[in-house]
């Protein structure tokens, strides 16, 4: 080729980049961001493949010229969350986790040896926009979750009563195994992460509890790697186990029967155990619902899971919201939630507290970060989602300090309304006009 065909080609070379710049500047809100991380680059995910993981109807999606994040909210702009690494996709190595309709409803008399059924609470908020709450929060523990590890310790077995009990947690977890292990005179060793709540840790110890404290990424190696199989303890896995997550499928049980004309139904997501069992018997019961998980921006691994079919984690999950923090989507739970839930919708920090003050002032209900999760999810996503809305408050063990921040966070300011215009928020009883 000649010097004057190469400076040709050179210059189309440039025209042709320069023109490609222009049309993603252009086209680029067609797109939706997914996980980003630290300073690597974003990566784009057409907005078709998210319609197809979120199965959201297109006439509730907008135009084209719209950006539309993973929990299906359209925005200016993506907005930054944390780096999701992608594990292997499902495959015949890995045990598949499976809940019928049937389990739950064998796990119902096991459960009601120990759990108080919560009631379903309808709450209409300033702009009058109505949600039904589902009040794990008055649970026995203050969480969901003696309903799992109930149902779990049932089917021990003599020897494996014997070696004692172990498993990892965050708090709430851990703190149910401790008193269904006290309860059944076995010993239990609870592995928590550092800086987990310290109201949740020594309320494990007071009930007689071991508690070990190890780096979160140990704790997510011994997950990922299943290293809890060589322990000498029988591990009760906190989220992925077929007994664990019918027991909490009660709750979806109690729901559908206290509010049968639902439509949709938001809960919130750590490693899925309780979104999983929640939709299995919502949707076993009601089959017209959509069951939607809600995770805090900083720590969302599953609508990765969602899209892609295969495991996912999230490299350093930040969230005020610890009970769904974990930021990791195990293979044997990629199955079951990707036939249970018809989405992920997301909220940030900010929303988790604003919606925890919220609650507290006008409902009355305390909530912890990842109870309030969900009513966060509907207060954002509201004008998106098919009423009857229920929102799952999963749990109420909050530390003081944190429900201070919270009350600062929900004073007076400018918030969205159900419209998104802006209103001012006044507190109420005030004596000022």
């Amino acid at each position: 080729m000649t010097s004057s065909a190469l400076g040709a080609a050179s210059r189309m070379d440039v025209r042709n980049r320069s023109r490609e710049a222009r049309n993603l500047g252009g086209t680029r809100a067609r797109y939706s961001s997914t996980v980003l991380g630290g300073e690597a680059p974003r990566r784009l995910i057409p907005l078709e493949h998210v319609r197809a993981c979120l199965r959201i109807p297109r006439s509730r999606q907008g135009g084209p010229a719209r950006w539309i994040e993973a929990g299906g909210r359209p925005r200016d702009r993506a907005s930054a969350v944390h780096k999701v690494l992608k594990g292997p996709r499902e495959s015949s190595s890995v045990e598949p986790i499976a809940v019928s309709l049937r389990d739950v409803e064998s796990a119902l008399p096991v459960v009601r040896e120990v759990a108080v059924r919560t009631p379903t609470f309808p709450f209409a908020d300033a702009h009058g926009g109505e949600v039904l709450l589902k009040l794990e929060s008055l649970q026995r523990l203050g969480a969901f979750k003696v309903r799992g590890t109930w149902n779990r310790l049932a089917s021990l077995s003599g020897s494996e009563r014997r070696r004692g009990v172990t498993t990892i947690s965050s708090g709430n977890h851990g703190l149910s195994l401790a008193w269904s292990a006290r309860r059944l005179g076995l010993p239990c060793t609870v592995c928590v992460p550092l800086g987990a709540s310290p109201g949740k840790v020594r309320s494990i110890r007071d009930l007689g509890a071991r508690v070990r404290r190890l780096p979160r990424a140990e704790l997510v190696r011994t997950h990922v790697e299943e290293r809890w199989r060589s322990w000498p303890e029988t591990f009760i896995h906190p989220f992925a186990h077929p007994a664990t997550i019918a027991g909490q499928g009660t709750i979806g049980w109690e729901l559908a029967e206290d509010a049968p004309d639902v439509r949709t139904v938001l809960v919130p997501v750590g490693g899925g155990g309780l979104a999983s069992g929640i939709a299995t018997a919502v949707k076993g019961r009601l089959p017209h619902v959509r069951v939607l998980g809600v995770q805090a921006e900083g720590a969302a691994p599953l609508p990765e899971a969602l899209r892609t079919g295969g495991s996912a984690r999230v490299e350093v999950p930040r969230t005020i919201a610890d009970g769904i923090g974990i930021g990791l989507i195990l293979p044997s739970m990629v199955g079951i939630l990707r036939r249970a839930l018809d989405g992920c919708l997301l909220v940030s920090d900010e929303e988790i507290l604003e919606a925890m003050g919220d609650l507290a002032r006008e409902a009355k209900v305390v909530a912890e970060p990842a109870g309030a999760a969900a009513f966060a999810a509907w207060r954002r996503h509201r004008a998106d989602l098919r009423p009857p809305v229920a929102v799952v408050i999963s749990g109420g063990n909050v530390d003081a300090p944190v429900l201070a921040r919270a009350l600062r966070a929900s004073g007076p300011r400018s918030v969205r309304t159900p419209s998104g215009s802006s209103g001012r928020r006044r507190r109420s009883g005030s004596g000022r006009p």
